[in-house]
């Protein structure tokens, strides 16, 4: 009985340390939340004054919206709400859109290129280490695109992926029964080889998406689309070969759009940047510091990408 009482009243005393500890850390924890907050309202500038908005476009481009607003990833209806905020916020003069994409779906692409359109104030694109396909798709619907020497851009094109697992169904003895109302139903699944028929359906289909692309980036920059089509055959070219073939309007950095944009917003003295970002979790606040680890919310757009048949993509490809 004794040694009972004696661990009794050692749980007792240690209880308030424990207890101290525990509260301890959610204090902590809590502050980090509102240390988090506070940046991104900064960054977001509650103070007046001229401004100018931030927008990025990293990632594979998706449309629609992410599933939880915590996803990352370059989802169209995403950068098409700063794009829209932006324009309407008061403060803000000029935009940047700095790129950092290989591009993606063909539907995304052209709808944030439409809603960079109707953007009513001045808007530069600023490339990162790639900016091609869909990411050259959308920075033609900026007034001014600038691009690192050696960023990838170009890729102007489209490109359609087809998974077939008929022949492997096949060598495993598994039969797979589709039942359709006509011929040309569920064509390019995965359980079939594609005819060639449903093969000169969707050729038309990508010449079609290729002939918009070549359309777009001819009201972009100005140019013939006879002379678009000649650059047009999905090859990349780099900052500098884009400069002497017109895909650009100059080479520079981040810095120099943020010049840029000062001077066709009309903006004098040192503009606030804006960013129109969602606030951090409680773990990425509490490992801020280590915001370089890679997240495995990062990796859900691709995860999710499962396509049940082909889809046309404006996309850069990595052989």
């Amino acid at each position: 009985m004794g040694e009972i009482s004696l661990q009794s009243e050692t749980l007792r005393r240690r209880w308030p340390w424990v207890a101290g500890i525990g509260l301890a850390v959610i204090l902590l924890c809590g502050l980090c939340v509102i240390i988090g907050l506070s940046v991104v309202v900064a960054r977001q500038g509650i103070s007046t004054g001229a401004a100018i908005a931030l927008i990025r476009v990293e990632g594979v481009i998706l449309s629609g919206s992410p599933p939880s607003p915590w996803v990352s990833g370059a989802y169209s209806e995403r950068i098409i709400k700063q794009l829209e905020r932006a324009d309407e916020d008061g403060r803000v003069k000029a935009i940047i859109l700095y790129i950092n994409s290989p591009g993606g779906s063909v539907v995304g692409s052209d709808e944030i290129y439409r809603a960079l359109r109707r953007v009513r104030k001045p808007i530069v694109a600023a490339m990162g280490d790639v900016a091609a396909s869909g990411g050259y798709y959308i920075a033609c619907g900026a007034d001014y695109i600038y691009a690192n020497p050696n960023t990838f851009t170009g890729s102007i094109g489209v490109v359609a992926t087809i998974p077939n697992a008929a022949e492997l169904l096949d060598k495993l003895g598994i039969e797979a029964v589709i039942l359709r109302s006509g011929p040309r139903k569920a064509e390019g699944n995965i359980f079939e080889k594609l005819s060639p028929e449903a093969r000169e359906i969707l050729q038309r289909l990508i010449e079609d998406a290729y002939e918009t692309f070549v359309s777009v980036v001819a009201e972009g920059r100005g140019m013939d689309e006879e002379d678009v089509r000649a650059l047009a055959d999905g090859r990349v070219y780099n900052g500098r070969q884009a400069l002497e073939l017109g895909l650009i309007d100059a080479l520079g950095d981040l810095d120099a759009a943020i010049e840029k944009a000062k001077e066709l917003g009309k903006i004098r003295g040192e503009p606030r940047i804006i960013e129109y970002r969602r606030p951090p979790s409680l773990w990425e606040a509490l490992l801020s510091g280590l915001a370089q680890v890679p997240r495995i919310e990062h990796l859900w757009p691709q995860m999710l990408e499962v396509p049940s048949g082909p889809v046309l993509e404006y996309r850069y490809v990595v052989p």
